[in-house]
């Protein structure tokens, strides 16, 4: 999974996933390619479309640590990755589970 977090949206994309797609990607045409996009406030959305976010050169968020931006905050853990917003919206990612809440 690689994320940034640009214009007030932190966008995440699942590079590698084993589960289906999520039935609020369903009507996604092409079939929706793992994007995440998380604002400070609301809920999370499932962008069918728009440019990957991937950078090889950025850098790593280990295991047990935490990232914050302005209104959001993720932990990566060995069970994936959990981003949560200000108002309580998010989501937990990995390559065999997707939680939205």
């Amino acid at each position: 999974m690689q994320c940034r977090f640009r214009q007030d949206t932190l966008r995440c994309d699942v590079l590698d996933r084993s589960y289906p797609t999520p039935a609020e990607a369903a009507g996604c045409s092409p079939a929706w390619e793992g994007r995440l996009a998380l604002r400070p406030e609301g809920a999370v959305a499932l962008p069918c479309s728009g440019a990957a976010v991937r950078n090889d050169e950025a850098f790593v968020l280990g295991y047990g640590a935490r990232w914050i931006v302005p209104g959001i905050s993720c932990e990566s853990e060995e069970a994936g990755l959990r981003c949560t917003n200000a108002a309580g919206h998010g989501f937990q990612a990995s390559r065999s589970k997707l939680d939205l809440f």
